[in-house]
């Protein structure tokens, strides 16, 4: 069946012009299928720090940036963590270069600058209504972010969120006690205040220093509900020995929901979910863009194989976006928020210490969307075999069956 004029505007439209929408995009582009991008400002610039583990950056979009170096701002050979112990990785990690990515994702892509309002949709397709008119289309995407655009993704309530208030200083206003050897510092779990056990909620400083300039970011992981910007603030403040707001080159604040789960559908929901707003949000960092990256092929895929069908299958699209096997990792992963909300600050610095002792190969998995469920329960098992007896049951106490089904999966 076809729309009532017997075409539609585009095969797939994309509401969202960040790094999923463009990235999904670009993926549908290299099989041939005809993709808009539907944004305010679809070419905009994307405000927003973003970083990854260099060796995570997908073969696909290295291909279309020319190369690795071309899309990364700064690099850093060695990442330093911190909490009862301090510890170097040494493994490589890069900030995105916001405007090379963005460009090797969008060149030649498709895009409508309008504001999305809702979409009405039959059995051919969807109509999205904008506030420039209608964009009609076989398959509707929304990939704009955390919150979602289209009414159908708002089904979550959940105040857990990832808060973090940062600033751009020159390089040599960072406190040497807060300045990583290598330029980069994933998470510092000290306390503020020096051989002090600091606030009663854990937070810990981001730092990216390129040598001229560092990004320092107090950042609160998971709290419900979440921890006000200015209390971060005053924390950073309490860090560097002064509230450097007013005289720092650039700000960022940072909200990220941190929900439990992959996103609920409604019967028959017709609209596919991409990127954050289909729970692509690690619950344990709150990275979203290398999942993104790394899915948007296989999604594309999912999305090219309707292309014969007069009817799109929406669900096998969406078992695409969340494979079984990344189902029961994120089930896995919910294990893991749920414990770490119930530690406290000084549990906190031991659980990280007890994480990055891990083989680099079981930690790295963790971080990531994609691992396997193995992967994953083999590195709580290895966290949960170097806590203390009191620790073990803080955790089962958060939640006793899954934390156990990991654990023994991963053969403690």
């Amino acid at each position: 069946m076809t729309s009532p004029d017997d075409s539609v505007d585009t095969e797939v439209a994309i509401v969202g012009s960040g790094p999923a929408g463009w990235a999904l995009s670009a993926a549908l582009r290299e099989l041939g299928m005809a993709a808009t991008v539907v944004a305010p400002d679809p070419h905009g610039s994307w405000p927003a720090t973003y970083a990854m583990w260099a060796d995570e950056l997908p073969d696909w979009v290295v291909r279309r940036g020319g190369d690795a170096a071309a899309l990364f701002a700064h690099h850093w050979t060695q990442v330093r963590v911190a909490g009862h112990q301090t510890r170097d990785l040494e493994r490589v990690y890069a900030r995105l270069d916001n405007t090379s990515l963005r460009q090797a994702l969008s060149a030649g892509g498709a895009a409508i600058a309008a504001t999305v309002r809702g979409a009405t949709h039959y059995r051919w397709g969807s109509r999205l209504h904008t506030d420039d008119g209608d964009v009609t289309a076989r398959i509707v995407v929304d990939a704009s972010g955390a919150t979602g655009v289209l009414s159908a993704t708002r089904q979550w309530v959940d105040p857990a969120a990832q808060v973090a208030y940062g600033l751009v200083v020159p390089s040599d206003m960072l406190p040497d006690r807060w300045r990583p050897p290598g330029g980069c510092t994933l998470m510092d779990w000290r306390p503020v205040e020096s051989g002090g056990e600091g606030d009663s909620d854990a937070t810990f400083l981001y730092v990216l220093d390129d040598g001229k300039h560092a990004l320092v970011e107090e950042t609160s992981l998971v709290r419900r509900p979440s921890l006000r910007p200015d209390e971060l603030r005053h924390r950073l403040a309490r860090r560097l020995g002064a509230d450097l707001t007013d005289t720092a080159l650039d700000m960022e604040v940072v909200h990220i929901p941190m929900r439990a789960g992959t996103p609920r559908h409604g019967r028959g929901d017709p609209v596919v979910k991409f990127g954050a707003a289909a729970g692509y949000v690690h619950p344990a960092t709150g990275y979203s863009v290398t999942a993104s990256l790394r899915s948007a092929p296989r999604v594309a895929q999912a999305i090219a194989a309707q292309r014969r069908l007069d009817l799109p299958q929406i669900s096998d699209i969406r078992d695409a976006v969340w494979p079984t096997a990344q189902r029961r990792v994120r089930a896995l992963h919910d294990v893991g928020l749920a414990a770490l909300e119930r530690l406290g600050p000084a549990d906190i610095r031991t659980f990280f210490d007890a994480f990055f002792e891990l083989p680099a190969d079981q930690w790295s998995a963790y971080l990531r969307v994609d691992a396997t469920p193995g992967q994953i329960s083999r590195a709580m098992s290895g966290v949960f075999r170097r806590l203390s007896w009191r620790q073990r049951r803080d955790l089962m106490l958060a939640q006793p069956q899954g934390l156990l089904r990991a654990v023994f999966a991963g053969g403690w």
